[in-house]
This record gives C-alpha cells, structure tokens and sequence, in this order.
C-alpha cells in the first residue's frame, strides 16, 4: 500500500522530535538520501523542523502543532468508521482544522476529511440512500 505525503511528513517529524541525523530519518521513515532531501527541503522552508547542528534536524515548535493536529484526527478516525460521524466529532474536526488551516498542505488534507466526514453523515442522515441528482 502507498503512502500518502501526510504519513511521510508525519514519520519524518515523530523521528526528529529530540534530534535525527538525515540517516536516522531514512531508516525510520524508510525512504531514499534523495526523497528525504525533498522532504527535509520542504519542512525546513515550511518552518516544520530547522538543522540545529550540522546534520541534526529537529522538529519545531510549529511541527509539534502539526504532530498534534494529526494526532487528534487520526484518533477520530475508529469511532468515525465504528459509529457514523456523531455532530460533536463534526465540531472537534472543524476546530482541529481550524488550528492547522495555517500549516498549509495539511490544513487542506484535513479540511477535505471534514467535508467527506459531512457527507457520510448527511447520508446517514438520509438512511443511507444518496441524493438524486437533477
């Protein structure tokens, strides 16, 4: 099964959060020199994790945000899949989504599981049955 963008960046920020080299990064995150190098790029000029030492990349304080961020929606997803969608988990994603609308690329991943969350539970709200279209 393929990863998404999210689980990369995501296996790259848990492994920096006390310090990694690049290698560290590619044995966790299981990738290659090159791909990591893309990614570190990206989060660096994202703000997500800095090079403290030469060679030691870190999480920052605006990656930890991330960290959390997809921590709570991922720790939805089994009552999501198990009950429906209830409203209050409506409102605690759209409040999660809220908080990491400013860290881009997840803001957006996140705000599209919000709206595929509405549907299923309009749907659920109908019986189950889809909405004709006209």
């Amino acid at each position: 099964m393929r990863r998404g963008r999210q689980d990369i960046i995501m296996g790259i920020l848990k492994c920096a959060q006390k310090g990694s080299t690049k290698y560290d990064v590619i044995t966790a995150v299981a990738m290659n020199s090159a791909q990591c190098a893309k990614y570190l790029k990206y989060l660096t000029l994202t703000g997500y994790i800095s090079e403290e030492v030469s060679g030691i990349w870190k999480t920052t304080e605006k990656g930890l945000l991330v960290i959390d961020a997809c921590q709570i929606c991922h720790g939805y997803l089994p009552q999501i899949i198990e009950s429906g969608l209830a409203r209050s988990h409506v409102e605690d994603l759209e409040q999660a989504h809220a908080e990491a609308k400013e860290m881009s690329t997840i803001g957006k991943a996140m705000g599209k599981v919000i709206d595929k969350q509405k549907g299923q539970q309009a749907r659920i709200a109908r019986g189950g049955k889809k909405q004709k279209r006209r």
